[in-house]
């Protein structure tokens, strides 16, 4: 390998930490921040399951360490992807397909509580995370 490629990979490398950094302390407090940063950056082992509440929501989230889960928390909570949709008025129901381990789902809940989610996974393990995670939200 040339040392311009190795500086270039050290280079991307610390944009990325760089921003889940940033990412860690606009999205949680205290010590949420730091299991978000300890399981998402530096865990090295067997997968485990970590309770942590982002600051935009009203429930504490599950994520398994050694998986996507910290990256789609990000995409919804942390870069908002849904925001766009915060001007639709009196949302009754939304359809989640494909809604993996709930997040967007306990978004649409935190930001419309007054609808009806139906979340939809076909993956098991996921689907089970899911239950979990939105349990605090009722049936």
């Amino acid at each position: 390998m040339s040392s311009n490629s190795y500086f270039k990979k050290i280079s991307n490398r610390l944009k990325v930490l760089r921003f889940q950094f940033r990412m860690a302390t606009d999205l949680f407090s205290g010590f949420d921040r730091f299991k978000f940063l300890y399981f998402s950056l530096l865990h090295i082992g067997p997968r485990v399951e970590y309770s942590i509440k982002p600051r935009n929501c009203d429930v504490s989230l599950l994520v398994r360490s050694g998986s996507s889960d910290a990256s789609v928390l990000a995409q919804i909570f942390f870069e908002e992807e849904y925001k766009p949709l915060l001007t639709e008025n009196d949302v009754n129901s939304v359809v989640d397909c494909g809604a993996n381990v709930g997040y967007s789902s306990a978004w649409f809940l935190t930001k419309f509580p007054n609808c009806r989610v139906i979340a939809i996974e076909p993956e098991s393990e996921n689907c089970n995370m899911l239950k979990r995670n939105l349990k605090a939200f009722g049936s």
